[in-house]
């Protein structure tokens, strides 16, 4: 184009001509090109090293969300190698792999979108799948391949169903959404490695739990689903610590911790969100789902303090549910200041189930 402009030329025309191929050469070529991308998408799944990892939370939380809001007995993130679907997450399985040739996710990381199966046994290629005829039975599937840098699909977030199903549009819509959450946490991976837990706090850090606590929130106001909070705010550590020595302050909060941690299947996140607040977060939860959590919580702090009389003296737990719409706050740390404060204006030496508003 520089050449041109040297000369003046304000209007160019340009021919390519090729010789044709005979269909022999035709499909020898296909095969060639098709096995040079299929070589380079593997070594691309490769090289973000995280084939046969340990189980990470920040891909766990959306595989628990798909399953949830998506109400689906099966999710999983799997990676496709050149000879099995490896699960970097999965739930509703006890299995973390399967030959590449069962699996469905092969099909949909060559889509370029979303691929969806509404009834298996419809299909000749997929009717006599051993997942279909054999456990967990799988009749209907929706996935999303998951493309990294350089554009290459290494794998998928999908739903499966042990009944045929049609999904909605505002199902597709969901998947969709923690599609490109799963996406953005495998491409960041390399950068952002694995973080060590906290010693009080099991399986979470602070900092690992604030992140996925931000993943949970941009869900609820990506989709527009109720964002709630269940807080339990712990006063007194200092007596302890001064009284009886800070190994018993620590134990007081690993305690706490653990506690808050055994709801952990019944929510979408638990953890610890400063030095002396634990967490539960959910979305898209009834009133009546969240009473259960709190009421169960309210029991297990008052059994604590019946076998912890001396150390309960000194200990001040408050604890209450706050929910909101995510229009009603700029940002997650809104939400949790409004939870703070609304527990420190209700606050009680009871333990006491409080609605904050």
């Amino acid at each position: 184009l520089d050449y041109l402009s040297s000369l003046d030329c304000d209007q160019a025309q340009g021919y390519y001509i090729a010789r044709p191929m005979r269909g022999d050469d035709v499909d020898d070529w296909f095969q060639k090109r098709e096995l040079q991308r299929e070589l380079a998408r593997v070594q691309a799944l490769k090289d973000i090293g995280v084939l046969d990892t340990d189980p990470e939370s920040r891909f766990d939380v959306i595989t628990q969300l798909a399953r949830k809001l998506l109400k689906a007995p099966v999710s999983f993130i799997s990676l496709v190698d050149e000879n099995r679907q490896w699960f970097k997450s999965a739930n509703g399985i006890n299995f973390t792999e399967t030959p590449r040739d069962e699996s469905f996710c092969s099909l949909a990381i060559q889509s370029d979108g979303l691929f969806v199966v509404e009834d298996a046994l419809d299909i000749p290629l997929l009717a006599d799948n051993p997942l279909v005829i054999r456990e967990p039975g799988i009749r209907s599937y929706a996935g999303i391949p998951l493309i990294i840098d350089g554009g290459h699909a290494v794998g998928a977030l999908c739903v499966c169903d042990t009944e045929p199903r049609r999904y909605s549009e505002r199902e597709k819509q969901i998947l969709e959404e923690l599609a490109r959450l799963a996406q953005r946490e495998l491409r960041t991976r390399v950068e952002k490695p694995p973080l060590q837990s906290s010693p009080f706090v099991d399986g979470l850090s602070k900092q690992e739990f604030r992140g996925l606590a931000e993943t949970i929130w941009a869900v609820s106001q990506n989709l527009n689903l109720k964002f709630s909070t269940i807080s339990l705010k712990i006063d007194g550590l200092e007596l302890i610590n001064e009284r009886f020595g800070r190994s018993e302050g620590d134990a007081c909060l690993k305690a706490m911790a653990a506690l808050v941690n055994s709801f952990a299947g019944q929510t979408d996140l638990t953890g610890r969100a400063r030095n002396t607040l634990l967490t539960v977060h959910m979305i898209d939860c009834s009133d009546e789902q969240l009473e259960v959590v709190a009421q169960e919580l309210q029991a297990k702090l008052e059994d604590w303090e019946s076998h912890n009389g001396a150390l309960a003296e000194y200990l001040k737990l408050s604890h209450g549910i706050y929910s909101c719409l995510p229009q009603d706050h700029a940002n997650l740390a809104s939400v949790v200041e409004h939870a703070i404060r609304g527990l420190e204006r209700h606050q009680t030496p009871e333990a006491e189930v409080i609605k904050v508003s």
